[in-house]
């Protein structure tokens, strides 16, 4: 070996030993490096680097990169293969075990991985290659497990199950299935298990049954759309070989072709069952699991083995038939088939005790079974069916019938009974049960038996069932009348009064003469006495008798056989009963004679009290109180003392005194009146007129004495007029005493009384001799101003009382003159009692006796006196403004302040204070105001100049006291002036100030002298007694000039900061260690500013170092509550950072990462969740959130990574810029990673914490969730950010951004899932308002129709509601399918026709659909047509109803095809049965449908509806419906045609009654002439009219007019009217008169048809008869 290669070789062996100990030291990538330099060089570095790369992939878990590696090597031919073959074998021995570990793991994907990577290495190894398909199938299975989708993988598993399925395999895909299926992802499941069972695998055809099951239970149609029916029926058929109907039996409900085959299985196997009870239990539960008509169709019919168990059942579970009408139709179709009527009848009775029944079928069965059985069976039968239908016609007929028979056949119990039984059902029950008792009372003999008989048959007059036929109970009425008339007349015959009275009591309301036939027995009766009696007895019962009890009174009165007593007493009887003017005057008239008859005076008395006590009268005044009548005094007597006079009307006490005053003797007449008046009577008019009329005769004084007298009863005006004028005419006689007293005691009854008086005394003062009498009568003079009466006259009084006023106030002035001041003050005080103005006189007085003293004290005391006096007597000074008061104040303010000033400070104030409240208690505001300036304006001054004196005394506490006293009356400067002299004095004291109080009396404007003084003070205070520190920002502040001051302060703050800043470092050590609390985080955090605040001022650079400490304390935070699971503290301070989530991606994933946190570790609660699981669905859902993370990080460089399908819809233009391994590839195993499937792993994990949870919470996850898939499956042109919509709202920005792209959308494509989306994002704005509440109208709408509610739906229904929801067509389409499905829901339920059509009527009505329209009018024709065929709903009702669906329902030809027959039935319906409201209905009807049904109505108006209304008593029916209101031409004729056949059929009727009624002799021809001219007159031209009317015109000439009989005035009447009223008919008709004339001519000889006819004949006249013969014949040719 030569040197240089022993060089070489030293060399490269050195580089191995570097690379062994860089591989030693764990620099793998510096071992790397030097082994592959040396490659070439070194024989041992590729055996080296093979190990190495074996060893580290096998340590660190990245076998497949090192695998990578090592092959590589055999690429480089110059190495041996040998050794690094070694090392492969090695490492991918590891790599398949480690994938074995994995798989156990269940981490499929990646053990597959690892197979794939050593696939070439294995190949040829079958049981490798089984291994790697099995690991394929299991991450094809997990895929379908956890996979975003899973379809395409499903082709996978199917592949694996085209050739036979080994066990492992078919093993995974079972558990797969298992676990999907317990997982609840069912439509996975099915599709899953359904590979294996199409190959006939039993265990997964088992699970495929047991999937579908569940996915039908659940109900979602996007799993069931993954199952094919005839492929699960063949999968239920393998899995049920034994028994199919089970395996059927849970699938019936799920489909048409499931219950199909069930039944079809069912059916079979029931009729292959031999043993009945078995068969109906299967029978049963086929029923019951799925019902279907065939079922009964099959095992309801006679012939079934098991049929009565069928129905015996369906009595019992009535329900399950009425769910489906076809079910009740064939089941009673084939029990109409069973031979037995009995079973038939009972099954149907059974049926209706549950509430199903079918009467048409039970009354068919009875009809059908009838005829055969005999007259016992049949009542039995008809009275079972009437037990069930009481209201079947034909059954309540036939047992009439049977009734009547048993009747005929005198068996009267039997009828009685069926009658009975019948009332209320039959209109001709009572009818008969009246004529059976009528019968029976015409054949009983006991009275009161018959009695009670009739009773009976009169008892249904007044009460009987509403089904009631009047016109045949009418009939036998008269029968029964005449019986009543008959017993009462039979018991007056037999002398039975009473029984008489009792039978008119029972009747006398049902029969209308009764009570009057009665009376009228009773007034013939013999007894008088019993006959009044009775009739008073009658009356107290309140019958009105009046006129028959006035009748029989009469009677007695004017008989002679009664005498005067007992007609008086008859008489006094009748008016004690009756008030009546005519036997009250026969009363009088009688008492009149009987009195004047009377001998004695004690005879008058008795007999004039007895009738005045009875009936009081006038006219017995003017007859008896009479001075011409000689007892007149007696009967005076009586009426004062013994009658009730007082209580008499009014008239006629006015009557007695008149009667009185008419006495000449006034004395007498005014004793009498006296009397009268004591009894309580008012008599003053009467009294008064009396004396009037006696003063003229009476002398002066007797004339005052009676008036006197008089007045002292009465007082009138007349006679106080009289007194006055009598004062008058004394007055003028001189005689002033007199006049005197007549007027005082006239005060109060005359108005000029007082006056007078007053007038009187001032003339009398005049000629007073001294100043006291003068005093006094002008004194009592005014004392009328004061005191008068109520009728004082003050007009007239005025005048005289200013003269006395006068004369008083001259009084006044001369006696203060004299000196007699007190006296003058006095009366000053008694002046205001006159005069309002007395206090200005009083005020003169005082101020001029003012100017007479000298003292201040008196002065001031004098004017006290003067207003303590004023106020006293009324006239409060407080109120005065006048200058006489104004001026007394100004006196005394002057006096007050010259008293005050003479006093020491105290005395000084004292005085002025009094002083000052004075004025506020006593004087006018204003002028009180200007007083008290003064006042105040002298107390400041004396206060401050007090206060300045002890301050400088250095009397501080005296000096504070006086500023208090100063402040409290001073205004506001001054007060705050006293403020800064008051803690000067504290100062000065010593005392210890308050800073803010010094500092705000420092911040007052002005006072610079003081607050100076105050400042340096309070400094020298401060570091005297706080230190300087403290003092320095005051000093600094007040004293700025004073620099040794402040430097003084300064110094201490410096050290103070130096020690501060030492404790802060301190506490950062311990966050650099990581030792520091999360509470001593926070607690830093908080001091900060504290620490910036008393640090950076004294040491300069410190403030940026302490800015730079708050975000890295904010992230160890963060990380301490990371570290700690304290989530919550983390998205508290997170949010506290003010960042925000829309622009810092960062920020926005710590928040996600805390949200997560807070789920998992159960800190959800009902706060929080809301912004929890929005924030966290957004993070999840923004994919940049993902594409940043890969952008900032290196561990992914290796990976590629897709968008392809992300959750946030990212396209490719969604950036502007993308990491290199992040594209838009469809996701590849193992190279290209999903974000979809990792965003959706996150999802999963986050719903797994939810599942423990609160369903509120899984709710609103749910809801957020499905609101940003709809914004993402919008595929949107201009994408936005998507958010959660609860993230959305709470972010202006992010809100904006979303709306603004969906306005986009909108306006250039349209379209209502974005507006659908806006409204999940709460935009409430424009189109989106509108849909939102469309949306909530058409939810409105659905939720009321469901409701079945009238009112609810017609609040619903309207529109505007109705337009709001058409403005959008899918809302609407989606709208209108879901109210068909509503209405086809409600037509297979039992809900009642009646409710859905007053229901969809108005939904119909709002909705104008003609397919929603059609279905309810086809359902409401099927329900009301059903229930008019078998008689359970009436015409009317039926008809109506159909017309109110018809309405709304005009596309439904059937419904308008069943209105017309419904109508045409309800006009037979109404001529034979003239109900009323039916007619008004076929009104109605026309009159809200024009002419549409105007045709079905034409087509029912032939002549045989006439004649059947006349057969029926109902003629006036065809008249009411000849009226009906008609549209159209056709109608109009009909009911035109219709009126005239009505009219001449009628004619003809009445007619022919009259014909026959004379013919039968119950009608004369007279009343037959009238009734048949009655007809005429109406009918002129009708030729059998005219007809009848001129052969009843001859009847009745023969008969009354020829012979002069009673009744010739009545047709004479006819006759007279008819010559002026022939018609051209009627003059046709009556040629027959004149040929009936004629033959009664050619009866008679000629001499008499000569004379008869007008012509003589010599010798030969006419006698009387001749004559009337004559007469009537001309009226023969008058009439014709």
């Amino acid at each position: 070996m030569g040197l240089i290669s022993w060089i070489k070789d030293t060399y490269y062996n050195h580089k191995l030993d570097n690379a062994d100990s860089a591989y030693q030291a764990k620099d793998i990538v510096g071992a790397e490096r030097i082994y592959q330099e040396i490659l070439d060089k070194q024989p041992e570095a590729a055996e080296h680097l093979a190990k190495m790369y074996y060893e580290v992939g096998k340590s660190r878990n990245d076998e497949l990169a090192y695998l990578a590696k090592l092959k590589s090597l055999f690429s480089n031919p110059t190495l041996e293969k040998g050794v690094i073959s070694s090392y492969l074998n090695q490492l991918v021995l590891h790599i398949e075990r480690t994938a074995e570990l994995l798989f156990k793991e269940c981490d499929y994907n990646k053990a597959y991985k690892y197979l794939k990577a050593i696939d070439l290495d294995k190949r040829g190894d079958a049981n490798f290659a089984k291994k790697c398909r099995l690991y394929a199938l299991y991450v094809s299975l997990n895929s379908i497990e956890s996979g975003y989708s899973y379809t395409s993988t499903i082709s996978l598993i199917d592949d694996y199950c085209k050739v036979d399925v080994e066990l492992d395999i078919e093993d995974a895909i079972i558990g797969t299935v298992k676990r999907l299926h317990e997982s609840n992802k069912l439509d996975r499941a099915y599709c899953t298990s359904n590979c294996l069972a199409r190959k006939g695998n039993s265990k997964a055809v088992k699970e495929c049954v047991a999937v579908a099951y569940d996915i039908y239970k659940r109900g979602k149609k996007s799993e069931i759309s993954v199952i094919d029916e005839d492929v699960l029926l063949e999968y239920i058929s393998q899995n049920n070989r034994s028994n199919l109907l089970v395996g059927l039996e849970q699938f019936a409900k799920f489909s048409d072709k499931y219950k199909e085959k069930y039944i079809s299985e069912g059916i079979s196997v029931i009729s292959s069952e031999p043993d009945a009870k078995k068969a109906f239990s299967i029978f049963k539960n086929v029923w019951e699991t799925s019902s279907d008509v065939s079922l009964i169709q099959n095992f309801a019919k006679p012939i079934s083995s098991i049929a009565k168990y069928v129905y015996q059942y369906f009595e019992g579970n009535i329900s399950s038939l009425t769910s489906e009408s076809t079910y009740q139709v064939a089941l009673f179709k084939e029990l109409s088939l069973f031979e037995d009527y009995k079973y038939v009848l009972s099954v149907l009775e059974g049926f209706k005790r549950k509430g199903l029944d079918n009467r048409k079928l039970y009354i068919s069965t009875v009809k059908s079974a009838y005829d055969t059985l005999n007259d016992s069976t049949r009542l039995s039968l008809i009275n079972r069916l009437l037990q069930n239908y009481n209201d079947d016609t034909w059954g309540i007929s036939e047992k009439l019938m049977i009734g009547e028979r048993a009747q005929a056949a005198k068996n009267y119990a039997l009828s009685s009974q069926l009658y009975n039984e019948l009332v209320g059902l039959h209109a001709k029950a009572q009818p008969r049960l009246a004529q059976l008792y009528y019968e029976l009372s015409q054949k009983e003999s006991d009275f009161k038996k018959r009695r009670s008989l009739i009773e009976k048959a009169f008892s249904f007059k007044k009460i009987h069932a509403p089904l009631f036929d009047s016109k045949e109970y009418n009939l036998l009425i008269p029968n029964l009348s005449s019986s009543v008339h008959g017993l009462v007349k039979e018991c007056f015959n037999n002398n039975t009064l009473d029984e008489a009275y009792t039978t008119v009591k029972l009747f006398k309301n049902l029969v209308s003469d009764c009570f009057d036939g009665y009376i009228k027995e009773l007034k013939l009766y013999h007894d008088v006495h019993y006959v009044l009696s009775k009739l008073e007895s009658l009356k107290n019962e309140g019958y009105d008798v009046h006129s028959d009890y006035k009748e029989v009174v009469i009677d007695v009165t004017t008989s002679k056989n009664y005498d005067d007593k007992y007609k008086l007493e008859v008489l006094s009887k009748s008016i004690e009963l009756y008030t009546d003017n005519d036997l009250s005057e026969k009363f009088i008239k009688v008492v009149i004679d009987i009195i004047r008859n009377e001998k004695e005076s004690d005879g008058v008395v008795v007999v004039f009290a007895k009738a005045w006590k009875q009936l009081p009268n006038s006219k017995l005044l003017v007859a008896f109180v009479n001075q011409n009548y000689k007892f007149h005094t007696s009967i005076v007597d009586f009426l004062i003392d013994k009658s009730s006079l007082p209580r008499c009307k009014k008239s006629l006490v006015s009557d007695f005194c008149d009667q009185i005053f008419a006495f000449d003797d006034y004395k007498y007449s005014l004793s009498v009146f006296d009397r009268i008046s004591a009894k309580g009577i008012d008599v003053q008019k009467a009294y008064v007129a009396c004396v009037l009329k006696a003063l003229p005769s009476l002398a002066v004084f007797d004339r005052l004495s009676l008036l006197d007298e008089s007045l002292a009863k009465y007082s009138d005006e007349y006679l106080v007029d009289e007194k006055m004028n009598l004062c008058n005419n004394l007055a003028d006689e001189g005689k002033i005493e007199d006049v005197e007293k007549i007027l005082i005691e006239l005060i109060g009854l005359h108005k000029l009384a007082e006056p007078k008086l007053a007038a009187l005394y001032l003339d009398k003062s005049k000629n007073a001799k001294t100043l006291d009498c003068r005093l006094s009568l002008i004194q009592k003079g005014l004392s009328f101003h004061i005191s008068h009466s109520s009728v004082f006259d003050k007009k007239v009084f005025e005048p005289i009382f200013i003269k006395l006023l006068s004369d008083f106030t001259s009084i006044i002035e001369d006696l203060f003159s004299a000196g007699e001041h007190s006296e003058a003050y006095n009366l000053c005080e008694e002046l205001k009692l006159y005069s309002k103005t007395w206090y200005t006189l009083y005020l003169k007085l005082r101020t001029e006796a003012l100017s007479m003293l000298e003292g201040i004290e008196d002065k001031i005391t004098h004017l006290s006196e003067t207003f303590s006096t004023l106020n006293e007597n009324g006239y409060k000074v407080k109120d005065s403004l006048s200058n006489e008061v104004n001026s007394l104040w100004d006196t005394l303010h002057n006096l007050e302040f010259q008293l005050a000033k003479s006093k020491p400070y105290k005395a000084c104030v004292q005085q002025f204070t009094e002083y000052s409240e004075y004025v506020n208690n006593q004087c006018n505001e204003n002028k009180a105001s200007e007083l008290q300036k003064d006042i105040n304006n002298e107390l400041i001054a004396i206060h401050k100049s007090h206060g300045y004196k002890c301050e400088q005394e250095g009397l501080y506490s005296e000096a504070i006291s006086t500023y208090i006293l100063l402040s409290s009356i001073s205004e506001i400067r001054t007060k705050t002036w006293c403020k800064v002299r008051c803690v000067l004095c504290n100062i000065k004291e010593g005392k210890f100030v308050e800073e803010d109080e010094v500092r705000k009396i420092l911040a007052y404007v002005g006072f610079a002298k003081e607050k100076k003084d105050l400042a340096y003070r309070y400094s020298l205070y401060l570091i005297a007694n706080k230190g300087a520190k403290e003092s320095l920002s005051f000093v600094s502040e007040h004293l700025p000039e004073e620099s040794e001051l402040i430097a003084a302060c300064n110094n201490a703050y410096i050290k103070e900061a130096e020690a501060l800043l030492e404790k802060l470092n301190q506490t950062l050590d311990r966050f650099k260690n990581g030792n520091a609390t999360l509470s001593e985080a926070e607690k830093l955090e908080d001091c900060l500013e504290e620490y910036d605040q008393k640090l950076s001022p004294y040491l300069s650079g410190v403030h940026s170092k302490i800015v730079s400490l708050r975000p890295a304390i904010h992230s160890y935070m963060l990380s301490k509550c990371f570290e700690k699971g304290n989530y919550n503290q983390a998205l508290k301070y997170l949010k506290a950072s003010g960042k925000n989530w829309y622009e810092d991606n960062i920020y926005f994933r710590n928040v996600a990462i805390a949200c997560l946190g807070i789920v998992e570790n159960g800190k959800l609660n009902k706060l929080n969740y809301k912004a929890i699981i929005s924030c966290w669905l957004t993070a999840v859902y923004r994919d940049q959130l993902f594409v940043k993370s890969l952008d900032y990080t290196s561990w992914d460089d290796a990976y590629t990574f897709t968008l392809d399908n992300s959750l946030g819809g990212s396209k490719s233009d969604s950036y502007e810029s993308l990491p290199e391994n992040v594209g838009y590839d469809e996701p590849v195993d193992g190279s290209v990673i999903s974000i979809s499937e990792v965003q959706q792993s996150l999802l999963d994990r986050f719903e797994v914490a939810l599942n423990d949870k609160d369903e509120i919470f899984k709710t609103f996850f749910e809801e957020q969730k499905n609101a940003m898939d709809a914004l993402v499956k919008l595929n949107l042109d201009h994408p936005c950010i998507i958010a959660a919509p609860y993230m959305a709202n709470t972010t202006k920005k992010c809100f904006n951004e979303i709306k603004g792209t969906l306005d986009y959308e909108y306006d250039n494509y349209g379209g209502e899932n974005i507006l659908k989306v806006g409204i999940l994002y709460n935009i409430n704005t424009g189109v989106y308002s509108d849909y939102k509440e469309a949306a909530g109208n058409a939810q409105e709408c659905v939720s009321a129709a469901k409701s079945m509610m009238v009112s609810k739906v017609r609040g619903s229904f309207t529109g505007t509601t109705i337009d709001s929801i058409r403005e959008f067509s899918d809302l609407y389409g989606s709208f209108i399918t879901e109210i068909q499905n509503v209405l086809s829901q409600m037509t297979k339920s039992d809900t009642p026709y009646k409710t859905v059509l007053n229901v969809f009527s108005i939904i119909c009505q709002a909705l104008n659909d003609n397919t929603v329209a059609y279905i309810f009018g086809n359902y409401i024709n099927q329900s009301i047509v059903g229930k008019l065929n078998d008689e359970s709903l009436d015409l009317t009702s039926g008809l109506k109803d159909l017309l109110s669906a018809y309405k709304v329902a005009k596309s439904c030809s059937q419904l308008k095809n069943n209105i017309g027959n419904v109508l045409e039935a309800l006009v037979g319906k109404y001529i034979t049965e003239a109900n009323a409201s039916d007619l008004a209905t076929i009104k109605s009807v026309l009159a809200s449908t024009g002419t549409e049904f105007e045709s079905n109505i034409a087509n029912t108006l032939s002549e045989q509806i006439v004649l059947i209304a006349m057969a029926t008593g109902h003629a006036d029916t065809i008249e009411a419906l000849a009226n009906i209101p008609a549209r159209s031409v056709s109608l109009r004729s009909k009911l035109s045609n219709l009126k005239a056949q009505a009219k001449e059929l009628s004619l003809n009727m009445d007619l022919s009654q009259v014909v026959e009624k004379v013919n039968n002799n119950t009608m004369s021809y007279s009343s037959a002439l009238q009734k048949v001219y009655s007809i005429y007159k109406d009918n002129k031209d009708n030729s059998r009219v005219c007809d009848n009317l001129c052969t009843l015109i001859g009847m009745c000439i023969r008969e009354y007019v020829i012979p002069g009989k009673s009744g010739k005035s009545t047709v004479m009447s006819v006759f007279n009217e008819l010559k002026y009223n022939k018609s051209a008919t009627y003059r046709t008709s009556a040629a027959a008169l004149k040929k009936e004339r004629q033959e009664i001519l050619d009866q008679l000889p000629l001499k008499a048809r000569i004379l008869l006819t007008g012509g003589s004949t010599y010798g030969s006249e006419l006698n009387a008869e001749g004559i009337k013969l004559k007469n009537a014949l001309q009226l023969y040719l008058d009439l014709a």
